[in-house]
């Protein structure tokens, strides 16, 4: 959702095509991929531009610029700004949407979770248990 109210609504295949543009899924030479484990620290770097200090999964730290950063993963931006109390400073204040949304986020995967538990067939000593008249009907039946 949007700061203005607009919703985007996306299929599944549509949101796979993202995923597979964004890590652009064709294993070619020079393609790499790093993984990161955490923000370490921030910092105003040359001509006053924003800088995160990276801790990569080999354990070695660079300075990226923050803007490269955050186009690749804005969500782990707003989250250290959270806890580091950054969202009302110049430069971090545009994740304050993000970082209010957090709670909305882990709701809605908690609530998909609990779906899926729920939903889920259910059984005791082996024996399938319905939930409905109709599971219960189908079982008689033998179907």
């Amino acid at each position: 959702m949007y700061a203005d109210g607009r919703e985007v609504i996306m299929t599944d295949n549509e949101i796979l095509s993202e995923i597979n543009k964004k890590w652009n899924l064709d294993e070619t030479e020079g393609n790499e991929r790093w993984i990161f484990k955490k923000i370490l620290n921030h910092r105003k770097g040359p001509d006053d531009k924003l800088e995160v200090l990276i801790l990569w999964d080999d354990e070695s730290e660079t300075w990226k610029p923050m803007k490269v950063f955050a186009e690749d993963d804005p969500i782990t931006l707003a989250r250290y700004a959270k806890k580091n109390d950054l969202l009302n400073t110049l430069g971090w204040k545009r994740f304050k949407r993000l970082a209010k949304q957090e709670k909305k986020y882990m709701r809605a995967l908690r609530q998909s979770q609990l779906h899926a538990i729920r939903q889920a067939n259910r059984y005791k000593f082996c024996i399938f248990i319905p939930r409905t008249w109709k599971e219960a009907v189908q079982i008689e039946k033998g179907e």
